[in-house]
Formats: structure tokens, sequence, C-alpha cells
């Protein structure tokens, strides 16, 4: 067992029991963000529909996003290309954006990084295709906060490609671009990520059930 001492308070505490009191903390903050995901109930159903339209009709879906973001996009893709719950169900054709690093740094190196995903949206997309964008943030065009994000949805309307996100905190710029938009409404990018899975896993579900 290991013990710190507070010299401010002159005592002696149990590093176990701080690390417990932190763990419950973040389980019944995340029990929080399960409400939040609640809450958009009627926007993930429309997304949800959206998603198995674009599938049933033998079209393309792009995902993408940046860090976690980015490293959950490539988990739902992986989810349909292979199988999710249902082993027997057939695959599908999705592409996550940010999965080639060598073009990724070809492309960052010789131009610039931020037009990169529209790069990715110009030669996969067709129209009629779904662009699914994850982001904690949603975007700001004037500070450039995920402009690589933006620029990607923006390519996607001149292409008659649909735009769908899930977004956090107020949803930011994305949201003007997006066709369908779920907001985790909370500033803790943790939480909003804990959200986005719950709702890419259940979207997994209904792909399962429908297919």
């Amino acid at each position: 067992m290991v013990y710190l001492y507070n010299l401010r308070k002159h005592e002696i505490i149990n590093l176990k029991d701080i690390l417990m009191k932190k763990i419950l903390d973040y389980i019944f903050q995340s029990r929080t963000s399960l409400d939040l995901v609640a809450k958009e109930e009627k926007n993930i159903e429309q997304l949800n529909h959206t998603i198995l339209s674009t599938l049933a009709n033998n079209n393309r879906i792009l995902i993408c996003g940046n860090g976690g973001s980015s490293a959950q996009a490539s988990h739902f893709a992986g989810e349909l290309i292979a199988t999710f719950e249902k082993k027997n169900r057939k695959g599908f054709s999705i592409i996550d954006l940010n999965s080639s690093i060598p073009a990724l740094t070809a492309w960052s190196n010789d131009f610039e990084y931020e037009s990169f995903l529209k790069r990715q949206v110009i030669n996969y997309g067709q129209e009629n295709d779904l662009l699914i964008i994850l982001s904690t943030s949603g975007g700001n065009e004037k500070k450039k906060h995920s402009i690589n994000l933006i620029h990607a949805a923006k390519a996607c309307k001149k292409k008659k490609i649909k735009v769908i996100s899930l977004l956090g905190n107020g949803g930011g710029d994305l949201k003007k671009y997006s066709d369908i938009c779920v907001i985790i409404r909370t500033q803790s990018t943790p939480h909003i990520q804990d959200a986005h899975m719950i709702i890419l896993h259940y979207i997994c579900k209904k792909i399962d059930l429908f297919f």
C-alpha cells in the first residue's frame, strides 16, 4: 500500500483511495455523457437512416477526424470493412481518409497539411456518397482549428456528397457545413469521445440488424 504525506495539512493520505475516487468520479461523469447522447436521439436516428440508406444504395462512405477522433474514425471503418457482432454480414465500401500515412506526409511536405482531407474527398468521393466527420471541437475557421475537416466538408458540397458530423462543445463551424450533426454539448474532450464511440457502436448494431 502506498501513502503520501500532505505537508500542508500534516496528514498521511492513502494513494489507493485517491486513485479510486478519481476513477469513480470519471465513471460518474461518463454517465453524464450517456445522458447527453440521449438528448440527441432524434438527430442520431436521422444520422442512422442516412448511413443505412447510403449503404443500401451501394454508395461509399468516407470518414475522418483529428487525433483521437481519427482513431475512432479508423475503428468505425474497420467495423464496416470487417464485421461487428454479426459475423456473416457483408462488408461495405468505406474509406478512412486519414489512413494513408505516405500520402498524408507527401502532401503535407509538398503542399500543406490542412488541404489533405480535401484532396482525399476529391480523389475518392462521388455524388451521393457520404462523409462522416468526427470532431470534439467542431472547428473554427477564423482560428483555423480543425480547418482540414472544414475544407473536406466544403469540398463535399461541390461534389454533392452529404456530410454528417459527430461534434462536441457547441458544434463549431462544422455544423454549418453538415447536413446532419449530433452535438455532445460538453467541453470535456474525453466524454465527447466516449459519447461518439457509443453512437458509432449503436450505428454498427443497426447495420447488423438491417443487413
